[in-house]
C-alpha cells in the first residue's frame, strides 16, 4: 500500500517528526534523536542524512534556533 516496508515506513515518519523539531524547536540533535525512537546519535545522523541529503546538524545550524 505505502510501497515500502513496515520498518522503513515507520523510520521515515519518525525522521519527518526529527526535522520539524530541528526546525522549530530548541531541542539539541541528541535530545530530538532520543526523543524520536533513535538510540543512538550516529545511527540518527546518517539515516537522516540519507533520507533527506544533509546531516540533522546542519538543519539545527541553518535554523537559527540554540
Amino acid at each position: 500500500m505505502y510501497n515500502t516496508s513496515p520498518i522503513k515506513w515507520i523510520r521515515n515518519r519518525r525522521l519527518d517528526k526529527a526535522k520539524e523539531l530541528l526546525t522549530n524547536t530548541s531541542l539539541s540533535v541528541t535530545d530530538i534523536c532520543f526523543s524520536t525512537g533513535f538510540e543512538n546519535v550516529a545511527h540518527f545522523s546518517k539515516v537522516f542524512k540519507d533520507r533527506f541529503g544533509f546531516p540533522p546538524s546542519e538543519l539545527k545550524k541553518g535554523s537559527g534556533l540554540k
